[in-house]
């Protein structure tokens, strides 16, 4: 679940521009990439981004 957030917010960047999961701008379509992980996301990495 983490992976995924942390994969939405790096392919839709101008829809998280403060980074954080939970600043996402209204009204924009999201890309959504493929289920399958290219690259796993580093431990620390979910954390960092995901935050309330």
């Amino acid at each position: 679940m983490d992976q995924m957030m942390v994969a939405l917010v790096e392919a839709n960047p101008d829809i998280f521009p403060s980074g954080n999961i939970n600043a996402m701008r209204a009204g924009h379509a999201l890309i959504v990439p493929s289920v399958t992980p290219s690259r796993p996301a580093l431990p620390s990495r979910p954390a960092m981004w995901c935050r309330p």
